[in-house]
């Protein structure tokens, strides 16, 4: 028999319950450090400075990144420009983070 402990455990013996998969942890689909908020609005992509500009809707952002509906999502470069303003005025280098039909989440670059 092992030495009881005041809180009723045994020597030697881990807490399993704090061992458990999600139990106090995000869960794998959700790995965001900051909570996103809804944006509901039209963005346009650039592949780089001075390229032409395609359009996407930008559903939700974060400080740290985006989820976008394109078209051609497939098509889009692991790294390009997000301009977030009709002047073009504001923009961000994103990296993309995940793909998934006509959404791709994105980091942004520093």
């Amino acid at each position: 028999m092992g030495i009881r402990h005041a809180r009723g455990g045994h020597a030697g013996q881990q807490n399993l319950r704090a061992a458990v998969p999600g139990r106090n942890s995000k869960g794998a689909a959700e790995q965001r450090k900051k909570g996103r908020t809804v944006a509901g609005r039209t963005g346009w992509i650039a592949f780089q400075k001075g390229a032409r500009l395609r359009e996407c809707f930008v559903g939700d952002e974060s400080d740290n990144g985006a989820r976008l509906s394109v078209d051609g999502v497939a098509n889009l470069p692991e790294v390009f420009y997000l301009y977030f303003s009709a002047h073009f005025m504001w923009r961000r280098c994103c990296r993309v983070a995940w793909r998934s039909g006509d959404k791709v989440g994105v980091e942004f670059i520093p």
